[in-house]
């Protein structure tokens, strides 16, 4: 297990080592403190599906649906609907899966009616609980998501980045890089996990797709 000790070179090289090789929902991302800028090569225009599901949130909720012009190559197969209107909304995506090299699997994107402070519980961000074991003591059966960094995302707007636990203590963004940031008075999230990938380059994407819901 690689650990972040020291500055300069040593600390990038044991970020790197961290979490390089991420596979299934079950590994954690960590990251840089602070989100590089430059997007990462591979993205496209967000599928039409993901298109059509933003457009049926939009249609449930109470406040503007933000959807990611920009998303990493794959599908964007509109696996399950989350959400809970009319205050949240949760989309979940299946992005296909690569023989070789780096890929991201899963997405979900969503936003709440309230800004940021609190998370609303149908977000489904993990947090820190546990439960009681029969004759004595508690079993951790959550983790809080750990902040790893933030970023600007253009227009004053600031995000924090987040790395969820691995599941099942994350939940279903169990393992997933986290972007959340205030706009007009809402929350909203961009979510991802990919298999072969570096945090950093994970953290890129994640951001990039931010930045292009919140200039949406």
């Amino acid at each position: 297990m690689c650990s972040i000790r020291g500055g300069g070179r040593t600390a990038r090289r044991a970020a790197i080592c961290l979490l390089c090789t991420l596979a299934g929902c079950g590994g954690r991302a960590e990251a840089p403190r602070t989100a590089p800028a430059p997007p990462p090569r591979g993205l496209i225009a967000a599928p039409a599906g993901v298109r059509a599901a933003c457009a049926r949130a939009a249609l449930a909720v109470l406040f503007p649906v933000r959807c990611p012009r920009r998303w990493p190559d794959g599908t964007g197969r509109d696996d399950y609907d989350f959400s809970a209107p009319p205050g949240v909304y949760l989309l979940n995506f299946a992005n296909g899966f690569a023989r070789r090299g780096p890929k991201v699997f899963h997405l979900l994107i969503g936003g709440q009616a309230a800004a940021y402070g609190d998370y609303d519980d149908a977000l489904r961000i993990s947090v820190d609980s546990t439960v009681p074991m029969r004759g004595g003591g508690t079993f951790v059966n959550g983790v809080a998501p750990r902040r790893i960094g933030t970023a600007a995302l253009g227009d004053g707007l600031r995000a924090r980045v987040l790395s969820e636990p691995p599941y099942p203590r994350g939940g279903i963004q169990g393992g997933h890089v986290l972007v959340l940031w205030n706009q007009d008075g809402h929350g909203y999230l961009v979510s991802i996990h990919a298999s072969g990938m570096p945090a950093a380059d994970q953290v890129r994407i994640a951001v990039a797709m931010a930045r292009s819901a919140a200039a949406g």
